[in-house]
């Protein structure tokens, strides 16, 4: 019976030690950050085929710590096998490292036709492009844009959410 009591016990304590954090950031990325990204995934795609047996690393922003990083023979036709790196600093000195698998595909598209179709001053509404690290990713990363500004001399601010859970 003792033995059956602690049995229990283990089990019910190994299982209520579960915890999760979750680490987000949101990043001023306008849609011409978007466009580096996918020229730059072009880039990675041309490269020579002695080229091609090595990695390929971009630095999209050094001073955000936001870098694009491309393994040997990647990215694919389609676009995808690339990552995305940011590295969050804490007041602390602490440092985390998110990576996001990147997947483009017609989002730069997408962003130009909704963006060029709706003035900023008539509406209110953000305007959401989904997860620009694929649909794999259920992390509630997300790429938007809102209207920013005065009124009747709006903007579009456009925003990438990084977000990642441990």
């Amino acid at each position: 019976m003792k033995v059956m009591l602690t049995t229990i016990f283990i089990l019910i304590q190994s299982t209520l030690s579960f915890a999760e954090v979750t680490i987000s950031k949101e990043y001023s990325f306008t849609p011409s950050m978007i466009e580096t990204l996918d020229r730059l995934l072009t880039d990675a795609s041309q490269r020579p085929a002695e080229a091609q047996e090595y990695p390929a690393f971009f630095s999209i922003d050094s001073t955000r710590k936001i870098s694009l990083w491309c393994p040997p023979h990647q990215p694919d036709n389609n676009g995808d096998g690339c990552s995305m790196t940011f590295r969050l600093s804490g007041p602390d000195g602490a440092s985390f490292t998110i990576k996001k698998s990147l997947s483009l595909r017609n989002t730069l598209k997408e962003i130009h036709d909704r963006l060029a179709t709706i003035d900023p001053n008539s509406t209110e509404d953000h305007q959401h492009f989904g997860n620009l690290f694929g649909e794999n990713d259920l992390s509630g990363s997300h790429y938007f844009c809102k209207p920013e500004g005065d009124s009747h001399s709006k903007n579009w601010g456009c925003y990438l959410y990084v977000s990642e859970g441990l």
